[in-house]
């Protein structure tokens, strides 16, 4: 299971850039969100001039330019309002966390110890210490700082699952699971820990996989992860109709337009040589995600299957137009042109 070089934990982060992005309608005024927060940070300068010694207006400010990805503004703003307000540990960690996403982990790294001299017990600057330092593979830095943090407190949830990401990057499975069960049992509600349980018997191929899935699913009920790798385990170890049944709750509940379970239920069909049942499901995969090469691929198989050689090379070209080195799909191009050839009359 690849780990390096992600972040670990959610609450190490602000919100993600990504999530920003969508340029969403905003009924009362016809604006898009970007239009809306340019609007606001315009406000907000203005108030900045009447009140520059104001150090939440420049705070205010910095949000509102990572909501645009101006991570070089935002940065600015926290610290010029840093400065003026030096007892704002809250801007030094939020700095922090945008000079990684900026890639800059020996800054982000400063910053936190700047904190850390003045607090060296302060939970959150020692949590995003040690996520920095697994990031950057130096574990022993890491696991140092949350034995320090377990040893004080020894049901801190957050601590023993990130002890527990660093046992799965050394390959220690078993002393994972161990800090694993241990975060639950201390923190029951904990729903990362809960889900990772699950991952980690997946692997396994060990049915306590469902029973952890399940609480994660029952904390967080609109989530599609918990969900859908409950389907996946159910896909894994050949239980077609409990995957389909949780793929289709996923898509009737919480996502009509999820990729996966569109394409995982379309995949099973097709296996269970259900062409037309398959057809169903992978064309709404294709018409949501016209980007993905695997599912116009298994479209045309499932037209291929049918005997619609026109539809299956339609299918199959489409596949190399997104993914040119799909070998597959070229070899099925040729195959069904040689079929259809030797039934051309002469």
């Amino acid at each position: 299971m690849p780990m390096r070089g992600i972040v670990l934990i959610a609450l190490i982060f602000l919100v993600s850039c990504s999530e920003n992005k969508k340029e969403s309608q905003q009924p009362s005024s016809g604006l898009t969100t970007t239009d809306s927060i340019r609007l606001e940070i315009q406000g907000v300068t203005t108030k900045i001039r009447k009140e520059p010694t104001n150090d939440e207006l420049f705070s205010r400010r910095a949000d509102l330019y990572f909501n645009l990805e101006m991570l070089d503004s935002a940065i600015n703003d926290l610290e010029i309002a840093s400065r003026l307000n030096p007892q704002r540990i809250g801007y030094l960690l939020r700095r922090a966390d945008m000079e990684l996403l900026r890639g800059q982990p020996e800054m982000t790294k400063t910053l936190l110890m700047r904190i850390l001299e003045k607090y060296p017990n302060h939970e959150e600057a020692n949590l995003k210490l040690a996520n920095l330092y697994m990031i950057l593979d130096e574990l022993d830095a890491a696991e140092t700082i949350l034995n320090r943090i377990l040893k004080a407190e020894k049901k801190h949830a957050v601590s023993l699952f990130m002890r527990s990401m660093i046992h799965q990057m050394r390959g220690d499975y078993a002393k994972a699971l161990d800090d694993l069960k241990m975060a639950v049992y201390y923190k029951p509600d904990y729903y990362d820990a809960q889900n990772m349980l699950g991952l980690l018997y997946s692997y396994q191929h060990n049915d306590l996989a469902i029973d952890y899935y399940k609480n994660a699913i029952n904390l967080q009920p609109n989530n599609i992860e918990p969900r859908y790798n409950l389907g996946f385990y159910y896909q894994e170890t050949g239980r077609t109709d409990e995957a389909i049944k949780v793929y289709k709750q996923i898509l009737q509940q919480i996502d009509s337009t999820a990729l996966d379970p569109l394409f995982n239920i379309g995949y099973i069909y097709q296996n269970e040589g259900k062409y037309k049942e398959s057809l169903e499901y992978l064309s709404k995969a294709a018409k949501y995600h016209s980007y993905e090469a695997r599912v116009f691929y298994r479209l045309g198989l499932s037209y291929e299957k049918l005997n619609q050689p026109d539809s299956a090379i339609a299918n199959y070209r489409k596949t190399l137009s997104i993914d040119p080195e799909f070998d597959e799909a070229f070899e099925s191009i040729n195959n069904l042109t040689k079929k259809t050839r030797k039934n051309l009359p002469y």
